[in-house]
């Protein structure tokens, strides 16, 4: 760690240095900014809310030039993505969706108040934020089944009654470029409108091999008409009408290392230990796709009426509906691919929320109701890599890349032609919480919810010849068809009745501490197509225990927040390895695990001086199976030698408990200093740094502690800022630095029997932003 912070002590000290013989006394604030948030559904400030809760605004996304959801990772504890591969959402404190076909995150997210299901909306434009609210630990009173291990809250600036606009333009290397603005008019006393617009384009970080682009191009734009109304002196109607797209690039994935088995005797089936050796990008073709192009677009309606029928009674009706088309690429790696045609997920929901507020009394009630149905077509292009000497008694009509020296080889099995006819989750509601004072300093909470899920998937498949499908299609039609059309149907429905027990006590006015015992629900599912045993699997069940304590120390200039908690996690669905309906090894989902999850969140906030401000967190995190015994090792499991060979590899039982949760630091923290010049024509430069750092993570829950097998070393990223605003704040202008190290680290990993597939980390980036308000 102190070799890749070196250079960052350097250019702090230097920026600190420079800046301090200019410094003089400003109008800067002398106490830290008070936030209010809508975590529990009603009002509250950020330092008395009894939750451990994070709070990101639209500046500190600028400061980073973040412009979609899921690049916020490190600016909160214990945040992260969940690294199976394709990114299936945000993972929090360890625990992710550890299952490709399990869709849903266990964090969910929500935009003004309305759920978000699918994972590819973290990559759409995010521009025009008031803040981003996220909550640690199961949220299963409030917020429902999929808020098993937090919630990411995202809160639109809404119109205000003044006129207002601004516009910024920003470029960078790799030709980095985005524009973005917005203007609110106040049509009347009653009436407000507010539009706001962003586009953001880069090339790519990588040549793209056989493809015309390159990996990791980022094209994405959004715009947002929001409207607030009046209807009557206690009737208010908020709204808004929103499209994004993204049109970029996968990112680049390739193999850095494949197995072989020396010891291996093919005629008995035994394998022996496997020897893992590091491996050049070439081995099995994997940069000969040609089609790497992200198409996706979502747009939404969001809507909330709140009505107050006095000072103490309020009812909100909250009504949300979303359509994300995909119709493009999501997973290249190497002879795998996955492309979609008008594959549609839309959703809508309705809630109606019942509030309640006295001195003594706050209570929210209310019903909701949930649907998401997926349509579309899609081509899967299903290759697979098989180690060596098993490769050498494949067909060879199988073998499309014969691999060099022990290199794997690898084969192509079938292109599917998939059909969806409409997959349907339901969901409905019944929940309430309330908040006592018990005593003027001690409060009580208690909720509950009772969930009742169903889940239905209906799809027809047509098996091709391997790369005979040339695009996917309605029709199910390929070149060469691999025998007949298969139809899948499957349905399953889970009830759960989740709750909240808490306390929390003002020590003093600037003290708080609580506590609370909570539960945490996802819905179970249907995997169609696969044999009787693997066909269903059951909900997650989590139980947690948190203390916390929230302080405002030295007249208000210092922020202090400490969490530990102890999550322990019943039947984890994990993707594994099953059989098909004819007896086939494929990939499933199962409830293999159960998982405990302990550790320490801290974070603090400094107002040293009226120019200097220090903020950062500290987290620990104890993250492990109990319990996994996988049916079979997923990865030794040569599944298409023991398909296509006379004599078959037995399975081998994987005893996985006590292994480390994938993706989650034991130990990592992240510091910012800021300083501000007040320069004497009233303009001001802030100068700042920021540093992250978490120790090594495991990729795999096979624990390989080899990085050529996926482990992740500990590392650290540095970002540098510069920004200048004149005197009458009307200008403003920003260069910066991401990534000051350019290190390769792994944003995931996965370790197959044959090879390690991994993608990284985006490299160094630079660039300056200009912008100017109009008002």
């Amino acid at each position: 760690m102190s070799r890749a912070l070196y250079p960052t002590t350097i250019v702090c000290a230097s920026l600190f240095a420079a800046s301090a013989l200019r410094a003089q006394e400003s109008g800067q604030p002398n106490e830290l900014e008070t936030v209010t948030i809508t975590a529990q559904r009603r009002s509250e400030l950020l330092p008395k809310a009894p939750i451990a809760v994070s709070v990101i605004s639209q500046g500190m996304l600028d400061a980073r030039s973040i412009t979609a959801a899921g690049d916020i990772l490190t600016l909160v504890p214990n945040l992260n993505l969940s690294g199976n591969g394709q990114g299936n959402g945000f993972a929090m404190r360890g625990i992710g969706n550890n299952s490709t076909f399990s869709g849903y995150s266990t964090v969910a997210v929500q935009v003004d108040g309305i759920y978000e299901p699918v994972y590819q909306f973290l990559t759409i434009g995010l521009y025009d934020i008031d803040r981003i609210e996220v909550l640690r630990g199961p949220q299963g009173t409030l917020y429902g089944r999929n808020a098993t291990v937090g919630v990411v809250n995202i809160e639109t600036v809404g119109p205000k009654s003044i006129f207002e606009s601004f516009a910024d333009v920003a470029y960078g290397n790799y030709r980095d470029r985005t524009a973005r603005g917005v203007l609110n008019l106040p049509v009347s006393g009653n009436a407000q409108f507010r539009l706001s617009a962003m586009k953001r384009q880069s090339d790519g970080y990588v040549n793209g091999g056989a493809a015309s682009r390159r990996f990791s191009e980022t094209d994405v734009s959004s715009v947002r008409l929001a409207w607030n109304w009046q209807i009557t002196p206690d009737v208010r109607w908020r709204a808004s009408l929103s499209r994004a797209t993204d049109k970029g690039t996968v990112d680049d994935s390739y193999p850095i290392s494949y197995n072989y088995f020396p010891n291996s005797n093919l005629a008995t089936g035994d394998l022996g230990l496997p020897v893992t050796a590091a491996s050049s990008s070439t081995i099995l073709a994997y940069h000969t796709m040609p089609d790497i192009a992200k198409d996706r677009s979502h747009n939404a309606f969001r809507s909330s009426v709140l009505w107050w029928l006095n000072d103490k009674w309020r009812v909100a009706y909250l009504a949300g509906m979303t359509r994300l088309v995909n119709n493009g690429v999501d997973v290249v790696s190497g002879n795998f691919l996955q492309k979609n045609k008008d594959w549609a997920t839309r959703t809508h929901s309705h809630e109606i929320d019942v509030n309640y507020e006295s001195d003594s009394l706050k209570f929210v009630g209310g019903i909701y109701h949930y649907r998401d149905r997926t349509t579309g077509a899609q081509k899967i292009g299903i290759g697979d890599a098989v180690a060596y000497p098993m490769s050498t008694a494949l067909p060879p009509p199988l073998i499309i890349d014969p691999g060099h020296g022990f290199e794997p080889a690898a084969v192509g099995l079938l292109d599917v032609a998939k059909r969806d006819n409409g997959d349907r989750n339901d969901s409905d509601a019944i929940f309430s919480q309330v908040t006592w004072s018990v005593m003027p300093r001690l409060r009580a909470t208690a909720g509950v919810r009772h969930t009742r899920d169903k889940f239905s998937t209906n799809g027809d498949s047509q098996p091709c010849a391997y790369r005979t499908q040339v695009e996917p299609n309605i029709e199910l039609a390929c070149g060469v068809p691999f025998g007949p059309p298969v139809s899948a149907i499957a349905a399953s429905s889970s009830r759960n009745t989740s709750w909240r027990l808490a306390l929390d006590h003002d020590l003093s006015h600037d003290h708080l501490m609580y506590a609370s015992l909570s539960t945490g629900y996802r819905g179970g599912g249907a995997t169609a197509n696969v044999a009787p045993e693997f066909l269903t699997y059951k909900p997650e069940r989590l139980t947690n225990i948190e203390a916390g304590w929230r302080a405002r120390l030295m007249d208000n200039r210092v922020g202090l927040n400490a969490t530990v908690f102890n999550m322990n996690y019943r039947d984890l669905q994990i993707q594994t390895i099953g059989k098909d309906a004819v007896g086939t090894p494929t990939p499933v989902t199962g409830n293999a695990a159960d998982a405990r999850v302990r550790g320490l969140e801290f974070e603090g906030e400094w107002l040293a001086t009226r120019n200097d401000r220090i903020n950062g967190y500290f987290t620990y995190l104890d993250a492990k199976l109990g319990r996994f015994v996988d049916p079979v090792a997923v990865a030794y499991n040569p599944n298409t030698y023991n398909t296509f060979a006379a004599v078959q590899v037995p399975h081998v039982d994987a005893n996985n408990g006590g292994h480390r949760l994938t993706n989650a630091p034991r130990f990592a923290l992240q510091g910012r200093y800021a300083h501000t010049v007040p320069l004497e024509s009233g303009a001001r430069v802030v100068a700042s740094v920021q540093v992250y750092w978490q120790s090594g993570t495991y990729t795999s829950l096979e624990n390989f502690g080899d990085p050529l097998r996926g482990y992740r070393r500990s590392y650290s990223r540095t970002d540098l800022g510069l920004h200048w605003e004149s005197a009458d704040r009307r200008w403003m202008a920003d260069a910066y630095v991401y990534n000051l190290e350019n290190k390769k680290v792994f944003t995931s990993a996965v370790a197959l029997h044959a090879a390690t597939v991994v993608s990284y980390m985006p490299p160094r980036t630079l660039g300056v932003r200009l912008g100017y308000r109009f008002n």
